[in-house]
């Protein structure tokens, strides 16, 4: 018995408006900050402070002290 399948894929494109955003981050929790499991923050962030399970950031302000990182928001794709 043959089954069919009724697919529908939802791709809504857009234009990010901003080139890069810049995030604020400590190995300590602060006042007003998300903590963020280590698998999900950039490699600097764990040079910077070291391995640890969580890191905590500020996603729009910087509060004296956080080390800052800035990341593109379109992805560099490498090609070979």
């Amino acid at each position: 018995m043959l089954m069919s399948s009724n697919l529908t894929f939802n791709i809504i494109t857009f234009k990010d408006p901003s080139e890069e955003y810049t995030f604020h981050f400590s190995n300590e929790e602060l006042e007003n900050s998300f903590r963020v499991f280590h698998t999900l923050v950039p490699n600097e962030v764990k040079e910077q402070f070291g391995e640890q399970e969580h890191y905590y950031t500020h996603y729009t302000s910087n509060h004296s002290g956080l080390f800052a990182v800035t990341k593109k928001s379109v992805p560099n794709y490498i090609t070979s």
